[in-house]
């Protein structure tokens, strides 16, 4: 995203990836490989892999969306909406969008893929809508999940899924304001299930918080988030 910077999974998935591809090379001898092709992603989704090809949606117009058959030469796609169109609900919560999404995440659950995108300006007035798909080619928008107004103290931006161990099905989201919540969603849907939600990190004080992922390992559930200044080349705190 822009002020907000996102990254869903984000920057620790990017985090857990550079670390990775680090370790076999020190471990290996050989050298990592240049991503070629259009290899500039704000923001990346988690990587899903379809019929041997390799997705990956960003911060763009319409939901940017880039392709790879081996993770290194990377080949631009076509957007979840087409060019120049957003829904139209939209409007309605943030003013004056014009179709530039950021922090897509997408999911696959039961054979159908759900994109979560968040629509922003940047202000107090923003929402994470949701589309499905399933193919990764034509999408169905299924309208908003979550909203912020002028008093709200979450940011709807930012989105993460994931599933407890009991199965119940959570989207991590928020960035700066109060910090980064949590709300339940409807696992035959994708979309809200209830009124209920939690504040799960408070914001610093300077409400740096933002980008969340959650994740359950060893009988514990994790939380990642970034926080800091991005964006500013080698004076970024982030």
């Amino acid at each position: 995203m822009n002020k907000f910077t996102n990254s869903p999974a984000r920057l620790f998935r990017a985090w857990a990836s550079q670390l990775l591809v680090l370790a076999l090379v020190i471990f290996s001898g050989q050298s990592a490989f240049a991503l070629q092709g259009a290899n500039g992603a704000h923001d990346p989704s988690t990587i899903v892999k379809r019929n041997g090809v390799y997705h990956v949606w960003t911060t763009g117009n319409q939901i940017y969306h880039i392709t790879s058959t081996d993770l290194v030469n990377w080949t631009v796609a076509p957007t979840v909406f087409a060019a120049g169109t957003f829904p139209g609900w939209i409007n309605s919560y943030v003013p004056g969008f014009q179709g530039n999404f950021w922090a897509p995440e997408c999911v696959l659950r039961n054979g159908v893929y759900y994109m979560y995108y968040s629509c922003s300006l940047g202000g107090r007035q923003c929402a994470i809508g949701l589309a499905t798909s399933p193919d990764l080619s034509t999408w169905t928008d299924q309208g908003m999940v979550v909203y912020s107004d002028n008093v709200s103290p979450w940011g709807s931006i930012d989105p993460a899924i994931f599933t407890d161990a009991n199965g119940r099905l959570w989207m991590a989201f928020g960035s700066h304001l109060n910090g980064n919540y949590l709300i339940e969603l409807d696992p035959a849907t994708g979309k809200r299930l209830n009124t209920t939600i939690q504040n799960i990190a408070g914001a610093s004080p300077y409400c740096e918080n933002e980008a969340s992922y959650m994740m359950q390992h060893g009988g514990y559930y994790y939380l990642f988030y970034n926080k800091g200044i991005c964006c500013a080349g080698v004076t970024s705190t982030y």
